[in-house]
């Protein structure tokens, strides 16, 4: 059997119901092979990688509001290190949702304790506190000490961080940084966006920290350069 150009096909050994033999050419054959490969490496190309959380999309299931509601005792706000904390346990409330509670600023506006703008809302445990904590872009906390350690874990944006003895770095989302007691700090948000981080600290002390420039400056770090500005600038301090 030739097909009606003369070239040579071949039998395929599936029969259709009702229509007799499924006759194909191999140059049929041939481009269909070649089609599927080229399917299946755009496929491959194309199939997505090994789903990881992306931690943006955890800040908005932990930030915005619950769709249920639990009645039950109030949290209570007193009996803390830090002013405006919430007491973990106090009135029978061991579980706190962040987007129902009030924020309280990490440092006071008074002279010589007033280096940041962060809020957070902050709940005290026995040993640790923990807070969930907002930056705007572009601001952050100046260079300060506190006697406790400290871990930030960034759910949102970037954090510029500068630690004593260290270059500054940068901490995306889904990133964890360190800051050891005692060991001078600056912590603020880039340019592109606000940051939400999760804080950690043990009760050595409050929320708060102590400028190390306290006598000749007041007031957050402003004016935070943005990502693409801080590679820049690491380029030409490397290069």
């Amino acid at each position: 059997m030739h097909a009606e150009r003369g070239d040579p096909v071949r039998v395929s050994n599936r029969r259709t119901l009702g229509a007799g033999l499924n006759v194909r050419s191999q140059e049929e054959d041939i481009i269909m092979a070649q089609g599927k490969r080229a399917d299946s490496s755009k496929a491959a190309r194309e199939r997505p990688a090994a789903r990881r959380i992306k931690f943006p999309m955890a800040t908005r299931v932990l930030v915005a509001k619950p769709s249920i509601r639990v009645n039950g005792p109030k949290p209570v706000r007193s009996g803390t290190k830090t002013k405006g904390a919430y007491k973990a346990g106090a009135n029978g409330v061991h579980v706190f949702t962040f987007a129902e509670l009030e924020p309280t600023r990490a440092s006071s506006k008074k002279r010589g304790e007033y280096y940041t703008d962060t809020r957070a809302v902050v709940v005290e445990g026995k040993k640790i506190m923990v807070g969930m904590s907002h930056e705007k872009a572009g601001m952050g906390a100046r260079l300060h000490t506190h006697p406790n350690d400290q871990f930030n874990f960034v759910l949102k944006g970037t954090l510029r961080v500068q630690i004593e003895g260290q270059p500054d770095q940068l901490v995306p989302a889904g990133s964890v940084v360190y800051f050891p007691a005692g060991v001078a700090h600056a912590s603020c948000a880039t340019a592109d966006e606000d940051v939400v981080f999760y804080v950690c600290k043990d009760l050595a002390w409050s929320i708060s920290g102590i400028p190390v420039d306290k006598e000749k400056a007041s007031g957050p770090q402003r004016n935070v350069p943005s990502v693409r500005k801080f590679a820049k600038e690491r380029r030409a301090a490397v290069g």
